[in-house]
């Protein structure tokens, strides 16, 4: 057998020292699965739940590598491929079972999923659901991208093997459209690239060929004494430096940095309207004529205003929801910007009589539980994207605002092309509304204009429920009237209609919007909400703090104040921003109208509604206070002698609010015996046995003489000694008992 010696530079391959090989062949498999995993980590965010996405999603490339270096040492290049794709494929199984989708049953989700995984991707609202019908496709990329990493690090193509990486943190990163997540993520791979280099460079050492008839030996490299170990040493510390200095100095470099990377889904046509369905704008005048039909029932502990369609295009006869809606799992984007002093409410609706696709929400929605829903970011509007929305039962969160005039006072309208759509008139505008909207705007501030015109509308009309249906500019033409006029009637569909064209005219972004009032609550808590409950209001745009309702129709609350005062808490509950009597002459009311409304209650009535709310506040701190405190002190699993002390504490102090005397500086069984004199019962000095022993042990026993067990018995019969003592006083002491807050102040025995 001939035999040749030669040298080889241009693959990987593993000689010499076969530990030293090993570890430098899995040093390289990490790097090349950590880069192919930056994709996933930039991804992650972009879903409901991210710590969820990432861990369903990183680990496909690490097991793509070490299955394809696993398969390389019996099968060729393509056949490692094909074999892996195909236990990807049935990986996915695993995937459904951890994330399922929406049929329930994993060999269906994923069928379903794979020809319809991009799609539901592009048409969905972000955040993302974590099911396998989101995640199918991202994991099959990370797959694909491991394996191909996998084989071009197998053959000594260190940059191929980083190029998978490049692509998927670049698709990751469009997914999420978060800019921090994709800072950490490119530093992951620039780290995990400066790994590869290093670990690649040091691996390129001669190997051996073989071929039939003769093989050919590499000889070793020769290096000085330790020349390869500190080359090694060198460039492990400079990656470790590298990554060191990303790791601290990127953050603080990028954090003013606004850039948002670019979304795929902004260029796609969203979904339209599931079907074909009546202007929601003209029920109103329907309904305010017969308002006694039933349309929803609402589940909530506190009366909210429900949104249920909004508006913007405006064609000259009537207005037109917007229609831009994706499919949308449970979690909903959240609004941008955010709804100043926001509480977040949650609501459970179902649907008896309501018309039409959409679907009601609660201010500005961030959760829906409603399968087969879309949701349109822009308006705040959900739709049900199946047939069959009456008898619908789901439940529905927001961020309900609190409207201030202190926060809007200031406050600019955008002028951006973005909001020309909001500032869009047809060309045969009457001249009626060019004349107010001119009054309106003649000075001050775009808040100062918006508060005018929704007051000269509430305060110089009426609201006649039997007015005709109609929105247009013909209908409006013949509502209107010149400033200091009075008016005639008509519904709130007339009035926000109105409204939002007037707003238009003074080159003020606009909209109006459909929703209910909170109905009539019955006995079991849940609300009716009925065709009388409809409601209609026109919202404008101000820069910082998004759209802003207002109420415009009149006979509705007349709270708050000049613009320069906050609105009042009931305007506040409701969601509406509401607008008191108009500054000037030119836009008083009427004299008839103003006869008719008499002083504002609002002013009337709020020093003693503060007051009121002042000491319902005081009585309800107590009582919370009182409770928290019993509570921990006679709770379950703390050490016995926190447990045995918080007992007789509770004692003492519950025996000083029934005025039993000699309490204070008695000896333990001088206080057991007032206990067993005042308990309703007669049970004597036996109830209260447990806690008369224990008291006594750890006053004068060896550490640690009451057990666990001996403490929880005495303080179950504080519990119920205290509960008995309660309910034996007098009716008033009983009533005021947890509302006393003398214990509060008391000094702990």
């Amino acid at each position: 057998m001939d035999t040749l010696t030669l040298r080889r530079s241009a693959d990987l391959v593993w000689a010499g020292d076969r530990g030293r090989s090993r570890a430098l062949l899995r040093a390289g498999a990490g790097a090349a699965a950590a880069a192919c995993a930056a994709g996933a980590v930039a991804a992650a965010p972009g879903y409901a739940s991210p710590l969820g996405a990432a861990l369903a999603l990183v680990p496909w490339a690490p097991a793509a590598v070490v299955l394809t270096l696993l398969l390389l040492r019996r099968l060729s290049h393509s056949a490692a491929l094909l074999t892996g794709a195909a236990a990807a494929l049935a990986g996915t199984l695993l995937l459904a079972l951890a994330a399922p989708g929406t049929r329930g049953d994993p060999l269906a989700d994923v069928l379903a999923a794979l020809p319809n995984a991009g799609a539901r991707i592009l048409g969905s609202v972000p955040p993302l659901p974590v099911m396998v019908d989101t995640l199918l496709l991202p994991a099959l990329a990370t797959w694909l991208g491991g394996a191909v990493a996998a084989v071009a690090w197998s053959t000594g193509r260190p940059l191929t093997a980083l190029l998978p990486g490049v692509l998927l943190l670049t698709g990751g990163t469009a997914l999420s459209a978060s800019a921090s997540a994709a800072l950490w993520a490119a530093a992951l791979l620039a780290a995990s690239a400066g790994l590869l280099l290093a670990v690649s460079s040091a691996a390129a050492v001669p190997g051996t060929v073989a071929a039939p008839g003769f093989s050919a030996e590499a000889a070793p490299a020769r290096t000085g004494r330790g020349g390869g170990a500190g080359r090694w040493a060198l460039r492990a510390g400079a990656c470790v430096a590298v990554c060191a200095i990303a790791a601290t100095a990127a953050p603080a470099v990028f954090a003013t940095w606004q850039a948002r990377p670019l979304d795929p889904r902004a260029g796609l046509r969203p979904h339209a309207v599931p079907e074909a369905a009546p202007n929601p704008l003209g029920y109103l005048s329907v309904w305010a004529a017969h308002p006694d039909t039933p349309l929803l029932e609402v589940e909530s502990n506190r009366a909210n205003v429900l949104r249920w369609v909004a508006l913007a295009d405006f064609t000259g006869t009537t207005w037109l929801p917007e229609s831009r809606y994706r499919t949308t799992g449970r979690v909903l984007p959240a609004p941008d910007p955010a709804p100043p002093h926001a509480t977040r409410q949650e609501v459970g609706i179902t649907l008896t009589g309501l018309p039409g696709p959409w679907l009601p929400v609660v201010g500005a929605p961030r959760s829906l539980d409603a399968p087969g829903a879309a949701f349109d970011a822009a308006s705040g509007t959900a739709v049900l994207a199946r047939d069959g929305a009456e008898g619908l039962a789901y439940t529905v969160s927001g961020d309900v605002a609190q409207w201030r005039a202190g926060t809007l006072t200031g406050r600019d309208v955008p002028r951006s092309a973005a909001f020309d759509q909001y500032r869009r008139l047809p060309e045969d505008v009457p001249e009626e509304i060019i004349g107010i909207a001119a009054q309106a705007s003649a000075d001050g501030e775009p808040y100062d204009h918006a508060v005018r015109l929704a007051r000269y509308l509430r305060t110089g009309y009426t609201f006649d429920p039997r007015a005709p249906s109609g929105h247009g500019l013909a209908d409006l033409r013949r509502l209107l009237v010149e400033p200091g006029r009075q008016g005639g009637g008509g519904t709130s569909e007339q009035f926000a209609s109105a409204f939002a064209v007037l707003a238009r005219a003074a080159g003020l972004p606009s909209r109006v919007v459909v929703g209910f009032g909170p109905g009539g609550r019955g006995e079991d808590g849940t609300a009716t909400v009925t065709t009388g409950d409809a409601i209609a209001w026109g919202e404008v745009y101000f820069s910082g703090v998004g759209w802003v309702p207002f109420d415009v129709t009149p006979g509705g609350r007349e709270e708050g104040g000049d613009p320069e005062e906050p609105a009042a808490v009931g305007a506040q509950d409701s969601g509406l921003h509401s607008v008191g009597r108009p500054d000037g002459a030119d836009w008083a009311p009427a004299a008839d109208a103003a006869a008719r409304q008499g002083g504002d209650p609002a002013r009337v009535w709020l020093a003693p509604g503060a007051a009121a709310a002042g000491a319902a506040g005081a009585v309800l701190l107590v009582l919370l206070l009182r409770t928290l405190r019993s509570r921990r002190r006679l709770a379950a699993g703390r050490p016995p002698v926190e447990t045995v002390l918080g007992a007789w504490r509770e004692l003492r102090e519950n025996l000083r609010l029934a005025g039993t005397g000699g309490v204070s500086g008695s000896t333990v069984t001088t206080v057991i015996r007032a206990a067993a004199g005042a308990d309703p019962k007669q049970g004597g000095m036996r109830r209260l046995r447990s806690l008369h022993r224990c008291v006594n042990d750890l006053a004068f026993g060896p550490t640690r003489s009451v057990s666990k067990e001996r403490a929880g018995r005495a303080a179950a019969e504080v519990r119920e000694y205290v509960r008995d003592l309660r309910a034996g006083q007098p009716r008033t002491r009983r009533w005021s008992w947890w509302l006393d807050p003398r214990p509060l102040f008391w000094r702990e025995w």
